[in-house]
């Protein structure tokens, strides 16, 4: 059975043919040796999976869209904020948190990172990043790419109004991040620190802006560790896991 090939669209109309672009439709041919009449998933800017035919191989190759669009799978009500890590690290993060369906992911800076970059090297990183999330909810199916920011202070961070809780990932929190979460019961930001973990300063700017502090085990876990760890966690409290 061939895995099903999906790519974005930015023009996309129900039941209309849609022109694929010239990497798309590369791929298509010479790497996933696609056919005329073979089914593909096109995605759209507005965050809607739709099944589409192939009609035309090209260059540029053109498939006809279906009339609605075909269940996706949910996002997860998350937006991770997390700490400064190697770029490579970073990347991976970003992959596997959008398998995982995270709605947002702001990289932040804090007391303990030893290196900050500057503003075109990151530009630069996050349009890497951006890539490898597209990359990443094709080949997952996800609809939705999640919003890519950073590097924000994390004083602005914990300032930075939320749609629901925030919860903020250290030992010395009152509750374990799964009871936390059942109780908060909606849309949450979580945030992750460094691989050095927060300063005490930091903890006490954070509780003061309204930020709960949540453990999560006994392991002192590397940044992207513990950023897909929450993930898993906050997917299994909203049911997103199976029963």
């Amino acid at each position: 059975m061939k895995h099903t090939f999906r790519c974005i669209v930015s023009d996309l109309a129900p039941g209309a043919t849609v022109e694929l672009t010239s990497a798309d439709t590369h791929h298509l041919i010479r790497v996933a040796r696609r056919s005329i009449g073979d089914h593909i998933e096109l995605i759209d800017t507005q965050g809607q999976l739709w099944s589409a035919q192939l009609v035309e191989l090209g260059p540029p190759a053109r498939a006809h869209v279906a009339p609605t669009p075909k269940p996706a799978p949910p996002t997860l009500p998350v937006r991770l904020w997390v700490g400064l890590a190697d770029f490579g690290r970073l990347d991976t993060l970003v992959e596997k948190a959008t398998e995982l369906g995270v709605a947002a992911i702001t990289v932040i800076s804090s007391a303990r990172v030893r290196r900050i970059p500057d503003r075109e090297a990151f530009i630069t990183r996050r349009a890497r990043m951006v890539r490898v999330a597209e990359a990443a909810a094709k080949q997952s199916g996800r609809a939705v790419i999640p919003e890519i920011a950073g590097v924000t202070a994390f004083a602005d961070a914990v300032a930075t109004p939320a749609a629901g809780a925030r919860v903020l990932i250290d030992p010395r929190g009152r509750a374990g991040l799964g009871e936390l979460l059942r109780e908060i019961g909606g849309p949450v930001d979580i945030i992750i620190g460094p691989d050095a973990g927060f300063d005490p300063t930091e903890l006490e700017l954070a509780a003061s802006a309204g930020v709960q502090i949540a453990r999560m085990g006994d392991a002192v876990l590397r940044t992207e560790t513990a950023a897909l760890a929450a993930l898993v966690i906050a997917a299994d409290c909203v049911g997103m896991l199976g029963a």
